[in-house]
């Protein structure tokens, strides 16, 4: 019986619709939203709302940060350096999202080969991972030392691993996120427990976007689908 549970286990694997699992970091895998809300207010010269924080995000990350300069005007690079440091340090006092862990290890025992690809400095990333003894379910972790466009290092990592599009699937939580890998194809499951909720996602028709999840566990469970 042990025998044959192998081969069909073995035969799941082989057969499975997606290779690759790729994670953004903040507000999908790491609980740092209000961190980062913090950050932007102090960074900046005028007032900004949480909402209007949000509503950046709705783009590319790199239009995003462009438009926060030009809307609202940085602090000098004196002030935005020390502000950055006080960051660093406040988001690696941050934790992942309850029950992350669990699903990671859950999905590498099963097979699945995991990434991320985030727009985060990887100073303010990496200790965090390893911190939570969680950098060893990635197969590859590009951050913004890597790629400063996400669709960049995902095409990085379907050359390495020679993949087509249909074999990876990308998990965010902004609209940004969805509307990026929407150029390439790639399909994405958006949470809504970070950045966006889901009236963000439900906004426009994106055809990559093939479920908005609430939860860890919904998260967990719609990844399972895909075997």
């Amino acid at each position: 019986m042990v025998i044959i549970a192998y081969f069909i286990f073995y035969d799941i694997i082989l057969n499975m619709k997606k290779k690759m699992i790729i994670f953004d970091f903040d507000g999908t895998l790491w609980d740092t939203a209000d961190l980062f809300f913090l950050f932007i207010q102090n960074k900046i010269k005028t007032q900004i709302s949480v909402a209007e924080v949000r509503e950046l995000y709705v783009h590319n990350i790199v239009v995003a940060f462009e438009n926060l300069a030009k809307n609202y005007g940085l602090k000098s690079p004196e002030e935005i350096e020390k502000i950055t440091l006080s960051y660093i340090k406040d988001k690696l006092n941050s934790s992942p999202f309850s029950h992350i862990q669990e699903m990671l290890g859950y999905l590498t025992e099963i097979g699945f080969n995991l990434a991320i690809v985030t727009v985060a400095k990887k100073i303010n990333c990496l200790p965090l991972l390893q911190k939570y003894d969680c950098e060893k379910y990635f197969q590859y972790i590009y951050t913004r030392d890597d790629f400063s466009i996400k669709t960049e290092s995902v095409g990085k990592i379907l050359e390495k691993e020679n993949l087509k599009i249909e074999e990876i699937i990308f998990v965010t939580d902004t609209l940004g996120d969805v509307r990026e890998m929407n150029v390439l194809g790639v399909e994405t499951i958006a949470v809504t427990y970070g950045l966006h909720d889901r009236t963000f996602f439900e906004r426009e028709k994106n055809e990559n976007l093939i479920a908005i999840v609430n939860t860890v566990e919904e998260l967990k469970n719609k990844l399972l689908e895909l075997i």
